[in-house]
């Protein structure tokens, strides 16, 4: 359950070696394929070659109300999405009574806006008639956040000996279940793939790219999809 300090793999393309944390006592594991299932870690970077972050240009801004109006029984906790032309808002009811507002937009409206944060979710929930009539006794009572570059694509999924899966190859919204979904998909299709790629026990299997390039390419029509 922990991210390895170091990782090598032989010129040979033998199994990668991989240790723990930098201590007398840290374990030593040898792979014949690595599956990077997190964000790249440092140690990732220099195993896999081509590892390049690609990030999206939206943006968001987002806050937590109180007075928001939420649905009767099971649907108090359905998840509001309102779209605009340029992105949407969502409005995700939370435990505690309150309900986190947010839009996603371009970065570059946001950057162009020259508003502060506040001021200008205020004024894009003024705009919207259907998130004005949601939030209009709404009170905020949080600062206002923002986040960005928080959708990415990485440059080599699959290569030489390893696969990523899950947000380790892509991350698409951190709000929605279109992230499990992927890690979940992205993982089946890995055991498959190194099920037939490692072949009977005993045998030294194919691990080279062109074996795993039919992976990467179902991994990104995904990511594509959304």
């Amino acid at each position: 359950g922990s991210a390895p300090h170091r990782a090598r793999r032989p010129a040979h393309r033998g199994p990668a070696s991989f240790a723990g944390a930098p201590r007398r006592d840290a374990p030593h594991v040898r792979s014949r394929a690595p599956l990077r299932r997190r964000h790249p870690h440092r140690a990732q970077q220099r195993l896999v070659d081509n590892l390049a972050i690609a990030p999206d240009a939206k943006a968001a801004l987002f806050a937590h109300y109180e007075g928001v109006p939420r649905g009767e029984g099971r649907a108090a906790g359905d998840i509001i999405l309102i779209v605009l032309s340029d992105g949407w808002f969502w409005l995700i009811p939370l435990a505690d009574g309150r309900t986190s507002v947010g839009l996603v937009t371009e970065g570059a409206n946001i950057k162009g806006s020259g508003m502060p944060p506040a001021e200008l979710l205020d004024e894009a929930l003024r705009r919207c008639p259907a998130a004005r009539e949601r939030t209009r006794d709404a009170r905020r009572v949080s600062q206002v956040w923002s986040a960005s570059d928080y959708s990415y694509e990485c440059g080599g999924i699959a290569g030489d000996g390893y696969l990523m899966l899950g947000d380790a190859a892509a991350f698409i919204d951190p709000v929605f279940s279109t992230g499990v979904w992927l890690a979940m998909s992205s993982g089946e299709m890995a055991a498959d793939t190194l099920h037939r790629a490692l072949g009977p026990p005993g045998s030294q299997g194919d691990l080279s790219p062109a074996v795993f390039a039919a992976y990467e390419r179902k991994v990104r029509r995904h990511v594509a999809t959304y």
